[in-house]
C-alpha cells in the first residue's frame, strides 16, 4: 500500500541498510579467517577437562616418570599453551619468557585472537605465584602477585582466594583418595568423573561466574593422581580376572581397608630424596610419582614403550 511505501524508506534511512543473511554470513567469515582453530576452543567445561584427560592417556607410555603435571594456559575459552612439569618448584609470573621449563610467563605465548580483558589481566599478573608437589602428592601454591588468584574445582565449583604469601593446597590427594574409594564401592564407577576430580584451575585477576569468561587462567591436571586411579583400576581388573578364572585365593581376594592406600592415606614408604619441605624452600628435591606409593612391592623402574 501507499503507507507502507512510505514507512519503509523512513525506517531504511533511521536503521540504515537491511539486513542480508549472506552478507552477515561473509562479515563474520572474515572477522575470524584462518587464525581460529577449533581444536584449541571449547564451549563446554567438561568436554574440555575430559579432552584433555584423553589426551594424556593416549600419550602415557611417552610420559617421563619425573613429570608430575600438566599445565594449560587459557585465555577464556582458548588454548594458548600446555606443558609438562618436571621441575621442582614452577613459577608463573606475568612476564615474557614463555615456558623455560622453571618458569611460565603468561605474557610469553602468541594469540592472534586476545582481547582487550585478556591483555589487561596479563599487565597486571606481576610475579604471579609458585607451585610444587609436596611428598603426599598435593599441589601447593603461593601467591606472590598483588594481584588476586583463585583456585577452582571445575566440578564442584569451589572457589577461594589465595592470600599474599600463604601456602595453600591447589590439589588435595586425600580428598581425591576418598572420591576413588567411594566410586570403587559402587556397581559401575563412574571412572571418567573420578578423572576429572584430577584437575584444578588457577584464575588471574577477575572472577567470572563461568571459568570459560576468565580472562587468563591456568587448567592444572594431576599427573600422579591419574597414575594412582590408573595403577587402582589395573590392580583390581587382574584381581576380577583372576577370580574368574578360579585362579587366585580367597585371602588374596580380600583388601582391608588398612592395607589398602587408597582407604588409609599415602602410608606406604616415600624415597628418601623426596622430602616433604614448605613451599618456602627452594631446595633440590626430586618430585614425580614414586611406584611404591601407589604399589605394594618395591619400586622399580617404569617401562616405556613410546616411538619418538
Amino acid at each position: 500500500s501507499q503507507s507502507e511505501e512510505l514507512i519503509v524508506p523512513s525506517m531504511q534511512r533511521e536503521r540504515g541498510m537491511m539486513m542480508s543473511r549472506q552478507r552477515m554470513s561473509e562479515s563474520l567469515n572474515i572477522s575470524v579467517g584462518d587464525d581460529l582453530d577449533i581444536d584449541d576452543v571449547w564451549f563446554d567445561e567438561t568436554s574440555l577437562m575430559d579432552d584433555h584427560i584423553t589426551g594424556i592417556l593416549d600419550k602415557w607410555d611417552c610420559i617421563e616418570d619425573e613429570i608430575w603435571a600438566k599445565i594449560i594456559l587459557m585465555e577464556k575459552n582458548r588454548r594458548v599453551a600446555k606443558a609438562y612439569i618436571r621441575t621442582p618448584v614452577l613459577m608463573v609470573n606475568g612476564g615474557n619468557v614463555g615456558f623455560d621449563g622453571e618458569i611460565i610467563g603468561l605474557s610469553g605465548f602468541d594469540n592472534t585472537l586476545r582481547d582487550t580483558d585478556s591483555e589487561r589481566v596479563l599487565s597486571m599478573v606481576g610475579e604471579g605465584c609458585r607451585m610444587k608437589m609436596d611428598d603426599g602428592g598435593n599441589i601447593m601454591v603461593k601467591r606472590i602477585s598483588k594481584e588476586k588468584i583463585f583456585c577452582q574445582n571445575l566440578n564442584d565449583r569451589n572457589k577461594f582466594e589465595l592470600e599474599i604469601g600463604k601456602p595453600e593446597i591447589l590439589f588435595d590427594m586425600r580428598k581425591f583418595q576418598h572420591t576413588v574409594s567411594r566410586e570403587m564401592r559402587k556397581d559401575q564407577p563412574d571412572w571418567g568423573r573420578v578423572r576429572q576430580q584430577a584437575i584444578s584451575s588457577l584464575v588471574f585477576g577477575d572472577d567470572e561466574s563461568s571459568v570459560l569468561d576468565q580472562p587468563v587462567w591456568l587448567l592444572m591436571i594431576n599427573i600422579v593422581a591419574l597414575d594412582l586411579l590408573r595403577s587402582r583400576i589395573e590392580s583390581v581388573r587382574k584381581v576380577t580376572l583372576a577370580a574368574v578364572d578360579g585362579s587366585v585365593d580367597s585371602t588374596e581376594e580380600r583388601v582391608t581397608k588398612e592395607e589398602d592406600p587408597y582407604f588409609s592415606g599415602l602410608e606406604a614408604k616415600v624415597p628418601p630424596f623426596v622430602h616433604q619441605d614448605s613451599i618456602d624452600q627452594d631446595d633440590h628435591q626430586v618430585l614425580g610419582h614414586p611406584v611404591s606409593w601407589h604399589r605394594k612391592v618395591g619400586p622399580s623402574p617404569p617401562i616405556r614403550s613410546c616411538s619418538k
